[in-house]
């Protein structure tokens, strides 16, 4: 059956009109897909290269507030950075010197975290959303960058 969808309005060739639950489930079958495709390229990108913007912006699209943004990006930060540092540690990456070195910056991460969750209170959720993504980005764009 031929159906074409402008700003909300369903059309069909046939006598008989679909219904409007109908065409919500082709809908979010394509967008579940997209998505899902989208998360997993993420995932591996995130995973290969620990560039998180595409995560972000795909956590962006499936969350619906700033709370389930912030949780679903810390519980997934925390399960990569725990691989990793398992990771860097079995391979001999993680040394005394990279610790110490680490420790230097734990003041400064600090402020970013104070910062955030002083800022938070008086930035609406979809501004958090949209500085997350660019800051990201960003990050991104700056490791491939350093790479070249």
């Amino acid at each position: 059956m031929f159906c074409t969808i402008i700003c909300g309005q369903t059309h069909a060739p046939t006598p008989q009109r679909l219904s409007c639950s109908s065409i919500p489930t082709l809908c979010e079958v394509a967008v579940t897909m997209v998505l899902t495709i989208i998360g997993v390229t993420a995932g591996v990108l995130c995973g290969l290269y620990g560039v998180g913007a595409l995560l972000a912006a795909y956590v962006s699209r499936v969350t619906e507030n700033d709370g389930s943004f912030k949780a679903n990006i810390s519980a997934v930060f925390i399960v990569d950075n725990t691989f990793r540092i398992i990771l860097y540690k079995t391979l001999g990456l993680l040394t005394l010197t990279t610790v110490k070195s680490g420790m230097l910056l734990i003041p400064f991460a600090m402020l970013g975290l104070y910062t955030g969750m002083k800022c938070s209170g008086h930035i609406n959720d979809n501004s958090i959303r949209k500085i997350t993504s660019v800051l990201l980005i960003l990050s991104g764009i700056s490791l491939v960058l350093k790479n070249l």
